[in-house]
């Protein structure tokens, strides 16, 4: 009346449909194995392209052992490409976090998949679970019977092993899906990126090491120039102390020239003052001499018109001969004495003349000077009469 089909051959959908998602864990896995090596393959060739970090490492050394640039151009080129460094690094992490969104958000789907299926897989087990079985007729034999009780206790073994490989199955997706959660991006370049970034420590290194040879030269440079500027600046200031002292003589030089121009200008005030009386004294003398020769002329024609009192006259003109050899005699006295002022006049000019050129040869080297010197008068020239001259003008 009723088949009782063994456990072998009874259908069950649940294993089934367990091998699915294992399946697809394991496509899904190579998956994410591919994406990852070929995102870290595209981040390598990126790096190589973008920072360009060993071409930029061989042209550093060939440049600094052809041209050995300066300090701070070399500081400023590594700056420069700090910041581009920094800029692709940007660029380079945001593309990488879009990327892992995208994976995230993937994984995430996946995880709905996999609940999903599983929460499928429980409600079938559960259906299965709940089915009526067969009812068995009284009429059965007895090997029927225990056929059927072998067979409900296989079934719960088999419930039981697909609980429990349900159970491994839900524990299984969570560690992955923890691994994948967990697995950073960069985890397959962390190798290739600790050796470039100790490539790039040991060029920041080397670098810092040379800036710090190039500051110690630079440092001892600047500190030569210094000592070379103090000990030029106490040799410029012995210079100036030595000019200070030749200006100060030369001041004193002039002071003392200033002094002796001006006794000199005193004393020849004094000798033409005295030239000026002489001159007035003879110029009075000159008009006495002329009375005397109105006073011959009116005694002459006297003795002409009174030829009795000829004697008398001449003793006269005697008298007034003698009194003109004494002033003749005094005149040539006076005239020698002019001449001697004269001279000691002009002996005086000359100093002042050299003491002027020498003031003025100073100022021309000073110009900031004031000129102190005053200006000498012309010479006067008073006309000198000799002996013949002074006999004509009486006779």
């Amino acid at each position: 009346m009723y088949k009782i089909t063994p456990p072998s051959q009874q259908t069950y959908k649940g294993p089934k449909l367990q091998q699915n998602p294992i399946s697809q864990l394991q496509n899904n896995e190579t998956l994410t194995e591919d994406v990852l090596q070929s995102s870290s393959e595209q981040y390598r060739e990126q790096l190589e392209q973008m920072l360009d970090l060993k071409p930029s490492i061989r042209d550093y050394k060939q440049n600094y052992n052809n041209n050995k640039p300066d300090l701070w151009n070399t500081i400023q080129q590594i700056e420069k490409r700090m910041q581009e460094q920094e800029q692709n690094l940007q660029k380079v992490n945001n593309e990488q976090q879009e990327e892992i969104n995208k994976l995230k958000s993937e994984i995430k789907q996946q995880k709905q998949q996999y609940e999903q299926e599983i929460e499928e897989i429980k409600y079938s087990s559960r259906i299965q679970s709940q089915k009526p079985q067969s009812s068995y007729n009284s009429y059965t034999p007895k090997n029927n019977r225990e056929y059927s009780y072998r067979s409900v206790s296989n079934n719960n073994i088999e419930e039981m092993q697909e609980k429990v490989y349900l159970q491994q199955l839900v524990q299984d997706l969570r560690q992955q899906i923890l691994t994948l959660q967990q697995k950073n991006y960069f985890t397959p370049i962390q190798n290739t990126d600790n050796i470039w970034e100790q490539k790039y420590r040991q060029l920041e290194k080397q670098k810092e090491t040379e800036l710090a040879m190039k500051d110690q030269h630079h440092i001892e440079r600047i500190s030569n120039l210094e000592t070379q500027l103090i000990n030029q600046k106490q040799s410029y200031e012995n210079e100036l102390f030595a000019i200070r002292k030749i200006l100060d003589e030369k001041s004193k030089e002039d002071s003392q020239l200033r002094n002796q121009n001006q006794q000199l200008q005193k004393d020849l005030n004094s000798y033409i003052n005295q030239f000026n009386l002489l001159s007035q004294q003879i110029q009075q003398q000159n008009q006495q001499i002329q009375q005397y020769k109105l006073q011959i002329s009116q005694l002459s024609n006297q003795i002409q018109q009174q030829p009795i009192n000829y004697q008398n006259q001449n003793q006269q003109l005697l008298e007034l001969a003698n009194q003109l050899q004494a002033l003749t005699h005094l005149l040539e006295k006076k005239n020698q004495e002019c001449e001697y002022y004269k001279q000691k006049s002009l002996q005086n000019l000359q100093p002042l003349q050299q003491n002027q050129q020498i003031i003025t040869y100073r100022q021309a080297l000073t110009p900031t000077r004031q000129n102190t010197a005053q200006k000498t008068s012309d010479s006067i020239v008073f006309p000198t009469l000799t002996k013949q001259q002074v006999l004509q003008q009486f006779q």
